[in-house]
């Protein structure tokens, strides 16, 4: 049986490069401290090792963790297949995963709103179509960013309206269509092209 290829750790790299693991962590994080000549070799052996950044190790550290937050109440239907296919390409296109969960309901939502905005595991989160009912809740303090998709608070009193929305104007386009087919109507050319 095929041993699992371990990752390289800024340790090994550091050996291999003849320098600290401090040096090499101060390269990853594009530290302008530190020389081109240093810089380049590092990152070479970075490189040649396949380095891959330890997400759980940077958030320890204080660092992102680069990835972004995806929750939902739904994943049937086009709609929210392809929301979640265009914030994976955006995310995947800046090096940034993209963990998404689901919610069973207001309190489980509420719940993993909460834990995604706090726990430090995302460096920012994603809620589509949450429950109406989630914009009566406080927004935890310390909370990692949030962007609202296909919502938006309905009252000028939550506190949620200090975070970004991006929604489709569904009733505009709706009165838009009714007025265009009263017209139809009343020229008694409903049934044109």
């Amino acid at each position: 049986m095929k041993r699992a290829h371990r990752p390289v750790t800024i340790t090994q790299i550091a050996q291999l490069a003849d320098t600290s693991p401090s040096t090499v962590s101060r390269v990853l994080s594009n530290d302008p401290r530190i020389s081109k000549a240093t810089r380049t070799r590092v990152l070479r052996i970075a490189e040649k090792q396949q380095y891959k950044p330890n997400l759980f190790a940077r958030v320890l550290k204080g660092d992102r963790t680069g990835q972004i937050g995806v929750l939902s109440t739904n994943i049937g239907g086009s709609f929210f297949g392809e929301i979640l296919q265009g914030i994976d390409k955006v995310t995947r296109a800046r090096g940034i995963h993209m963990m998404c969960t689901f919610a069973h309901g207001i309190e489980d939502f509420i719940a993993l709103s909460e834990d995604l905005l706090t726990a430090g595991r995302v460096d920012g989160a994603v809620f589509i179509d949450p429950p109406l009912q989630l914009f009566e809740h406080p927004l935890p303090s310390g909370a990692a960013p949030a962007t609202l998709c296909a919502s938006r608070p309905l009252t000028s009193k939550s506190p949620w309206l200090t975070v970004e929305s991006t929604t489709l104007d569904n009733r505009d386009a709706m009165a838009r269509l009714i007025f265009h087919l009263v017209e139809k109507v009343k020229k008694g050319s409903v049934y044109d092209s």
